[in-house]
């Protein structure tokens, strides 16, 4: 399905709709199938954002997530109170509420965030260091961030491990972390036209007790459910016969390092596979190329009004 109106933009994807941003900074929710389109501030309103340290404003968000799916009455603000949280910059979080007319960023002591989810209520990010905030854009505290646990993991792992953060299909948060993020730049010739990013070689689960702060590693997920992870999305399903070509227990991944999409000439998009929590194996499941330098390939969860 080709869509015009997200063409030459960067998409990101949560619950259905597609957020896209375009060369100038615009920023607009996409609903695939409708073609409805919710605008959003431009991406230069966001407090903190530098547009001089980015190679493009195509590249100014890593992260967009919804806490419900607009209905199709959008315009009617007694009726949809959806709010969006976005990762951006080098790791700032911002969102935006139905009404707003600015984004209200989160007052993080420690930025670099990677991830973020809505569960129960909230919106829960996870930064490098593997460190779990709660963020209550409802409460009284809107723009505060509260640590609440978090895996710990050595500070020399933190520049090649990416975490995660998902509710699994049954209802637990759940930390990923992807072990064997990036490129190996030995593995690159001189002008890249040719390079083997082997990237990914492991995954690890933990799950999460965000009352306690307590974690525990996972040896397998719960109950045939899968993990989908990548730019932009972090999914959990339950394998049923609605999904037969799917694989339990298995992690699927697509290729998310944003550096090497605009900083070698074929764009990235290799490092793309199936990985067996239960034996540690992995195996491709796209055989063609997906060099873009515009967007990485995206995971969509179909939704209809």
């Amino acid at each position: 399905m080709r869509l015009a109106e997200a063409k030459g933009k960067r998409c990101m994807e949560s619950l259905g709709w597609f957020v896209t941003i375009s060369q100038d900074d615009q920023l607009n929710l996409l609903h695939p199938f409708s073609r409805v389109q919710i605008g959003l501030p431009p991406v230069t309103s966001l407090k903190y954002y530098d547009p001089d340290g980015l190679i493009s404003n195509l590249i100014g968000i890593q992260k967009a997530v919804l806490s419900s799916s607009p209905s199709p009455s959008h315009k009617d603000k007694d009726n949809n109170h959806f709010v969006i949280m976005v990762i951006y910059g080098v790791g700032y979080l911002g969102f935006w509420r139905v009404g707003d007319k600015t984004w209200t960023t989160i007052e993080a002591r420690n930025g670099a965030f990677c991830d973020v989810t809505y569960y129960k209520g909230k919106f829960y990010a996870v930064d490098a260091c593997c460190c779990v905030y709660e963020c209550d854009v409802g409460g009284s505290n809107p723009t505060v961030a509260r640590c609440v646990g978090g895996i710990r993991i050595p500070i020399q792992l933190v520049v090649y491990n990416r975490p995660y953060i998902v509710e699994s299909a049954g209802g637990a948060l759940l930390i990923v972390l992807r072990d064997g993020y990036g490129i190996d730049a030995d593995k690159l010739d001189d002008d890249d036209d040719d390079y083997d990013n082997s990237g990914t070689c492991e995954f690890l689960v933990f799950r999460l007790n965000i009352n306690n702060g307590r974690w525990k590693k996972m040896k397998s997920l719960e109950d045939n459910h899968s993990l989908f992870l990548g730019h932009s999305a972090s999914i959990s399903i339950e394998v049923t016969s609605k999904f037969p070509g799917i694989k339990a227990n298995c992690i699927y991944y697509t290729d998310d390092y944003a550096e090497q999409y605009w900083s070698f000439k074929r764009g990235g998009g290799k490092d793309m596979g199936i990985y067996n929590l239960e034996d540690g194996s992995r195996i491709p499941f796209y055989e063609g190329e997906s060099f873009s330098r515009i967007c990485p390939p995206i995971w969509v969860m179909p939704s209809f009004f």
